[in-house]
């Protein structure tokens, strides 16, 4: 997926749902008020790339139920209303040259 606009959907759900994938890429994508920015559960190879992400209730990416191989780079995560990002549970997930900012409880959870 890639130059997409995603916003404006549901405040209590909402937004991307990745959910037992493989190999998936979502580039140069704005991602804004939703419930949930990008939510990633049981895939891998996963790659979030320039992304911006703000304005969503929960979380702007979220890594939950055992997923791998997932990076998130260079992406603009702000002004969430709790997590820019949520780890729950992942094995090699990077995290890298973002710019993540004025998230309200947490830019980063794990």
């Amino acid at each position: 997926m890639w130059h997409c606009n995603i916003s404006d959907n549901s405040v209590n759900i909402g937004g991307v749902f990745i959910i037992g994938c493989s190999d998936v890429s979502v580039t140069n994508c704005v991602i804004c008020h939703n419930g949930a920015g990008v939510s990633i559960s049981s895939s891998r190879g996963i790659s979030i790339t320039g992304c911006d992400l703000y304005l969503n209730t929960h979380f702007a990416v979220s890594l939950r139920t055992t997923s791998c191989d997932i990076i998130v780079s260079e992406c603009e995560i702000r002004d969430n209303f709790r997590f820019g990002i949520y780890l729950e549970k992942g094995n090699s997930c990077i995290v890298r040259n973002n710019n993540i900012c004025d998230n309200v409880l947490y830019g980063i959870y794990s």
